[in-house]
């Protein structure tokens, strides 16, 4: 299930402006199509799962390593002192009224809807 998620989640929204090859030499400039954001969201859930590549089942994943290894394009905001900061605001603001969930969950996840 959550390597079906990923691949949902990487297709329809990690990759909604990937809309010309960059990286391939044989198809640069060409337009990316549905199924090749599929296949490469399916190549990187297949990696992500890979215990044999990552060793680990709960430790994370350094920036880094998913830049170069996957080749995924991810903005590195702790560049940005300005978002660095409202985002470890926001975290410190909330972390206080999170702990008893913490206690009974090891994560959650916040939406615009619910936490």
């Amino acid at each position: 299930m959550t390597i079906t998620l990923l691949e949902k989640w990487l297709a329809q929204f990690k990759f909604r402006n990937w809309t010309e090859h960059r990286s391939n030499h044989e198809k640069k400039g060409k337009t990316v199509t549905n199924a090749e954001k599929k296949k490469r969201a399916e190549q990187i859930a297949e990696n992500l799962s890979n215990n044999k590549i990552w060793y680990s089942h709960g430790l994370q994943i350094g920036l880094q390593k998913l830049q170069k290894e996957l080749r995924l394009e991810i903005e590195d905001y702790s560049i940005n002192v300005d978002i660095r900061t409202k985002i470890r605001c926001y975290v410190e603001f909330l972390t206080p009224y999170l702990i008893p969930y913490f206690i009974r969950y090891e994560s959650f996840l916040h939406s615009r809807n619910l936490f």
